[in-house]
């Protein structure tokens, strides 16, 4: 192996954290924001996203241009069987403002033949995620219009919120709402179907009948309200026909069919005089006060609490931030007795709740930011699942039935167990779901569903033909792209660390935890197997049954490839590996696979490797684990730096990092993946919850952090490699 420097990784970090610490930056805004400059031309902001959710699994997402890129693009997708089973009903709203004479366009759509009409984008001058609401601010002929899109507080649906902020007169905006009735992963672009309409003064209640795309019909209630004392007039009207052939690029950039049909249903006029509000909600249920000022109050109220409920994980803009994105993951889900449980959606905007990334995620989105009763909530809403000592993988949209394709699911779920227990200090938890740990733990020792089992030597087996069983799942058709059937290393690793801490928690519920203690001790007995002596690292697979591997990456009957698993190994709680092993595979990680906004999956000098993710889906299913960076696995990589290296500055270039990635695809969130090169463009789901969840655990972790996420930094300050603790 080529002897690695300790500064190295500086090559990596540097260009993003040294810009910052040298002043070049104002102090950090106090909402994630972009400016006029930054949303010129309109490619511009049309590249980057926005998403609002209602707590149940529905959500409003977009552009900020306004123009649809995705067929999940819209102002009300619908959970329909909370939190999945998602429709899309309100695609769009396009809105037009009348000063005078003179109509001037805010939103903007792309067609078929790409010609942009409406087009709004020389009014757009802002755009901020004001305590988490999306804000549009436009300028038409000097006259200043604010637009929210608010989640309503005790029901789903979104409302959009206009203020007329500076006004010399009157002006009207009319919003020309528009409807679709399918699932949401669906496109229904030769859509025949007439909703029926009954409107009452300014209420409008529309049936969505079944069809092709949609099993049951669905009644949309959509109401305007305004101020009164600022407030000439206010009518709403049916409108009536589809419009065809919206272009969505993003679609058709990722091989899918990318034109759309929407109904326009109605069109609502409101003329505001300077300083009037209004409120235009889409919702499935009658909302008590759709009053623009209650719908806002209530939305910051609730960003209020979630601060609270943070404390010191919470100390500036970016912090606030992460913890507001991290609430966007977290929904109802109904529990067996038929209260409401808690879930984590994987990913916006397509993603189920999965029980590996709700359990990876659950420390970062719950734990560190002080919501523990939700975290027990969550533990015993999937742990009413378990199956064999199996915990699902995922709930799907089409069907809610649960899928248990996942080895590694319950070892994270017990390693989520320990560290809520150990957090909350509530016992009498603990012991309930006692139970459940043993159940995992059993099955794994006798075998269960896939081939996943506990072997002699200590450590994890699983290999089942065709089935993705780690979270490197990707698949095409019946082909398993990166298979690792055999015994994975960080399956071993989460079973080691699941383990230990049962073994700390046993006492304390009335168990021995001696036998425990056995079963930890022979597998970190029995991970000497991992030791890659060629290449002075850790294995990926060890007794591979992988039949396609390259023979370069095949050594005495293992898999050799260099992927970021082996850091499981050296970044969780309870290490397994002596320290010159660990520096060893610290040096392998950080020369080969660290970039600036994720760790790759693949070895940049592998064949096999793949520099972007981008393509049709095939084609980014085979570059999925195969190179493309991961932002969740920063956090493996800085716990482990950390432990081996007590570097502050590396610890705080990586949060940097993750800052700049609020600012970037989708405002104020982190996306699922990034391309493994220059410029790193983001890709996958555009807001991910275990991306979100690892810089809130570095944040509990690191209190110091704040400095770099949340303060302008001087020549001075932070640029001092400092090894004393910043923990």
């Amino acid at each position: 192996m080529a002897e690695v420097s300790d500064g190295c990784e500086y090559a990596v970090i540097s260009p993003l954290f040294i810009r910052s610490s040298m002043g070049n930056e104002p102090l950090y805004p106090p909402y994630p924001q972009c400016a006029r400059a930054e949303l010129q031309p309109l490619d511009r902001a049309t590249d980057l996203e926005w998403l609002a959710t209602d707590a149940r699994g529905g959500f409003a997402c977009g552009t900020l241009s306004g123009i649809r890129t995705r067929r999940y693009h819209g102002l009300f997708i619908h959970a329909s069987q909370p939190p999945v089973a998602r429709r899309m009903l309100v695609p769009c709203v396009l809105e037009t403002v009348t000063v005078g004479e003179e109509k001037f366009p805010l939103t903007s759509a792309r067609w078929a033949d790409g010609t942009i009409a409406p087009n709004g984008s020389d009014s757009l001058v802002h755009f901020a995620l004001e305590d988490g609401i999306p804000t549009w601010t436009f300028e038409v002929r000097g006259n200043r219009i604010e637009r929210r899109i608010v989640p309503l507080p005790d029901g789903a649906g979104f409302a959009i919120c206009h203020l007329l902020r500076d006004a010399s007169a009157p002006l009207s905006i009319t919003s020309s709402l528009f409807v679709e009735h399918r699932e949401f992963h669906a496109l229904d672009a030769n859509a025949l179907w007439i909703p029926t309409m009954r409107l009452e003064r300014n209420r409008a209640s529309i049936t969505l009948p079944a069809n092709a795309h949609a099993d049951t019909a669905t009644t949309l209630i959509v109401e305007s309200q305004c101020d009164g004392q600022r407030a000439q007039s206010h009518a709403i009207q049916p409108a009536g026909g589809w419009w065809r052939n919206f272009r969505l690029d993003e679609e058709s950039s990722r091989g899918y069919d990318s034109l759309a049909s929407s109904f326009h249903a109605l069109d609502i006029t409101v003329t505001l005089n300077p300083g009037g509000e209004s409120s235009l909600v889409c919702s499935t249920a009658s909302v008590s006060n759709t009053a623009a000022s209650h719908l806002l109050s209530s939305a910051r109220a609730r960003s209020a609490v979630l601060y609270d409920a943070a404390g010191d994980t919470v100390s500036g803009p970016t912090s606030r931030q992460l913890v507001r994105a991290a609430d966007q993951f977290v929904v109802t889900r109904r529990r067996r007795d038929g209260q409401v449980g808690r879930s984590i959606l994987a990913g916006f905007p397509w993603f189920e709740d999965w029980g590996r990334d709700a359990m990876l995620s659950l420390p970062g989105l719950l734990l560190a930011t002080g919501r523990l009763d939700d975290a027990k909530l969550v533990l015993r809403t999937f742990a009413e699942h378990l199956r064999d000592g199996l915990l699902p993988n995922r709930f799907p949209d089409r069907t809610g039935d649960a899928e248990y394709n996942s080895a590694d699911a319950p070892l994270l779920f017990l390693g989520a167990f320990c560290r809520t227990v150990e957090q909350s200090g509530d016992l009498h938890f603990a012991r309930e779901l006692w139970p459940k740990t043993e159940e995992i733990i059993s099955a794994f020792l006798r075998g269960t569903s896939n081939g996943v089992r506990v072997m002699d030597d200590g450590l994890v087996y699983a290999s089942q033909p065709g089935v993705q069983l780690t979270w490197m799942d990707a698949r095409i058709g019946e082909y398993v792209v990166t298979p690792r059937r055999g015994k994975p290393v960080e399956l071993s690793a989460l079973w080691h660390e699941a383990l230990r801490g049962l073994e700390a928690l046993a006492a304390r519920v009335g168990k021995d935890p001696s036998p425990i203690s056995a079963l930890a001790a022979r597998t970190k007995s029995g991970f000497d197997a991992f030791w890659n002596a060629r290449d002075a690292c850790l294995f990926d697979v060890v007794e591979t049954e992988d039949q396609d591997l390259p023979d370069a990456v095949r050594v005495n009957g293992n898999d050799a490839s260099i992927r970021p698993n082996q850091l499981f190994a050296t970044g969780l709680r309870f290490p397994l590996l002596p320290e010159d092993r660990a520096r060893a595979v610290l040096a392998v990680a950080l020369r080969d696979l660290l970039t600036p906004y994720g760790v790759r999956t693949l070895s940049t000098q592998d064949p096999r490797y793949a520099q972007r993710y981008c393509g049709d889906q095939a084609t980014r299913d085979r570059a999925y684990h195969q190179g493309t960076a991961w932002p969740f696995l920063l956090l493996l990589l800085v716990s482990s730096h950390w432990r081996l290296r007590r570097d502050s500055l590396f610890v705080r270039g990586i949060a940097f990092a993750f800052r700049t990635q609020l600012r970037d695809g989708c405002i104020g969130s982190i996306s699922e993946v990034r391309d493994a090169e220059a410029p790193f463009a983001p890709g996958g789901c555009f807001a991910q919850a275990w991306s979100v969840a690892a810089p809130l655990e570095l944040l509990a972790r690191f209190p110091d952090l704040h400095h770099v996420l949340d303060i302008a930094h001087n020549p001075t300050n932070g640029m001092v490699r400092d090894e004393s603790p910043i923990a």
